[in-house]
């Protein structure tokens, strides 16, 4: 596209070289010493190779160059990537309708998003340190400097992953100096979890892509004059960052199409230039209100990459982390200030803004925004996250009793000390039961709106949202109580439906919104069977005996 560059991923030649000449760093730094062979403390290991070699030698490394040239850079190959990805999505179902069937396309949509993504962090990930420290150099880099400052990039979030998997004890993984001159690490999660797990999501964003491919030509509806969010959302948002959810979403999508007429690939403004062109298009905005929004979507200097911002945690700058409040995601705008023209100066490509906007209202729709613990829009997303684990189980109920016959199927049903289904406590209810009287299976599906994890961090927490901490029970022993209730009263289950469900067999389901790398992760310790609703649409009642 117009004023992008070409597309250029990590590339292995710098990735290699980089391991190749790290044993000798660590020895220098007394990480290691010439006789180590096993590395037995991996969680001080990982630290200390981050502080004091990654860390280090990045900083170093961008401190050469000129930080304007490299911002702009950066940011046309991030839009580059995130046009060739949405490209992909877009041609999805053409392809698989006119050229190679869904499978090949399924495998190569895989093999392109890993480039694509890995890429697309690291590049993030360098804007964000670059926005955060510019160097006062003046050394404009190379080719080979650019895949070098890629590769450093990518060792760092590579590294922080696997002090993830050691600090949460995910996995147990091996750490070793092998005789190549090389540090080992084991590859086993990456070959028997992710590996699969990517091709799994591959296939969900090919159903995607084809279910919503008539949406993409489809005319926009007229403006019916109704408020798009509700009055309690303004409030919440405007309490707990000066400006409306309205007011963010109008001023990037006003900002992003001010940038595709100005510079499609990297756009730069002035501050009162920036306002004066958003106050022609946004007049109902103040002034105020627009440098509010420009704080609230801008990255700025800070003295040192880890120096905090009020509010912030060592969480936010972590590059493998999800949801940063300190990430180009959540905050597309860099703010330079400079010092000839002692005005700040503003570098922005649209496509990132564009998708920026997404994922704020992205993280407000699924409960991931992170506000203040005692605000307004705290409160007000735990209620969104009720009524969205309740719309998910309605869209299963209403899937089978379209697609399905002759079968009983209900939602909600309740084993408690006042239900019909009785029991000495209460014990929850079965989200969706669907009775098979052909096939002679009683399902008890426990539907789950979720969402994959991106991180070690977040398949962490999908871990123990299915097998529970010593805090909380997990979704596993909730769901097996009501299963063994319904195993041990047949009789009672089939009173209320007027059924005799004595030669049925029941079958324990945790039906999700999407797959989980879990499934992967702990296929032998899982009780019973985890399913995707992706699953289920293609397959019906087979995706519960695969």
């Amino acid at each position: 596209p117009r004023g992008t560059s070409s597309v250029r991923y990590i590339q292995e030649y710098n990735i290699n070289k980089n391991l190749d000449e790290l044993i000798p760093k660590l020895i220098k730094h007394k990480i290691i010493t010439n006789k180590t062979v096993d590395i037995e403390d991996k969680n001080n290991f990982i630290k200390k190779m981050s502080s004091k070699i990654f860390l280090p030698e990045l900083i170093n490394e961008l401190e050469k160059y000129d930080s304007h040239f490299l911002l702009e850079h950066f940011i046309r190959l991030n839009e580059s990537l995130i046009y060739k990805r949405n490209r992909k999505i877009l041609n999805t179902p053409t392809m698989i309708a006119c050229f190679i069937s869904k499978e090949k396309q399924i495998e190569d949509l895989n093999e392109s998003f890993q480039d694509i993504d890995r890429t697309t962090l690291s590049i993030r990930c360098l804007i964000e340190h670059i926005a955060a420290c510019p160097g006062n150099g003046n050394l404009l880099p190379s080719q080979e400097d650019i895949d070098n400052l890629l590769a450093k990039m990518d060792q760092i979030i590579s590294w922080g992953m696997i002090g993830d998997q050691v600090n949460y004890d995910l996995y147990d993984i091996k750490i070793d100096v092998l005789k190549s001159g090389r540090i080992g690490t084991d590859k086993k999660l990456s070959e028997q979890v992710f590996k699969p797990f990517r091709l799994s999501k591959s296939s969900e964003n090919v159903s995607d892509a084809i279910n919503t491919y008539k949406n993409n030509y489809e005319d926009l509806p007229e403006d019916d004059g109704k408020e798009i969010f509700t009055e309690k959302t303004e409030e919440a948002f405007k309490s707990e960052y000066g400006v409306n959810l309205t007011q963010l979403i109008q001023f990037s999508q006003v900002l992003s199409g001010i940038c595709f007429f100005k510079d499609p690939g990297c756009s730069t403004f002035y501050e009162d230039e920036l306002i004066s062109e958003i106050q022609k298009l946004l007049p109902e905005l103040s002034k105020e209100e627009i440098i509010t929004s420009l704080n609230h979507f801008s990255l700025s200097k800070r003295k040192h990459i880890m120096d905090l911002p009020d509010g912030m945690e060592t969480y936010d700058v972590f590059p493998w982390r999800f949801n940063r409040r300190l990430s180009l995601n959540q905050k597309p705008l860099v703010k330079v200030f400079d010092a000839e023209k002692k005005e700040n100066k503003y570098y922005v490509g649209p496509r990132q803004l564009i998708k920026s906007g997404r994922f704020l209202l992205y993280l407000f729709y699924s409960g991931k925004l992170r506000t203040k613990p005692e605000g307004k829009l705290n409160k007000l997303i735990g209620k969104n996250l009720d009524k969205k684990g309740e719309a998910f189980t309605n869209e299963v109920h209403d899937y089978f009793n379209t697609n399905i016959q002759n079968s009983i199927i209900d939602k909600e049903v309740e084993i408690n000390t006042k239900s019909q289904l009785k029991h000495s406590k209460d014990i929850g209810d079965i989200d969706v039961l669907v009775i098979n009287k052909e096939s002679k299976k009683i399902y008890l599906l426990e539907c789950k709106n979720t969402e994959a994890a991106k991180n070690i961090k977040q398949l962490v927490e999908e871990v123990n949202n299915l097998f529970g901490s010593e805090s909380k029970k997990g979704w596993i022993k909730k769901h097996k109580e009501r299963y063994d209730w319904v195993i041990a009263n047949k009789d009672l289950l089939g009173a209320k439906y007027d059924i005799d469900l004595k030669e049925f067999d029941v079958i324990p389901i945790i039906l999700t919104s999407e797959q989980l790398a879990t499934e992967f992760l702990k296929k032998e310790e899982l009780p019973f069977k985890l399913v995707s609703f992706y699953n289920v649409k293609e397959k019906l009642f087979s995706a519960f005996e695969d």
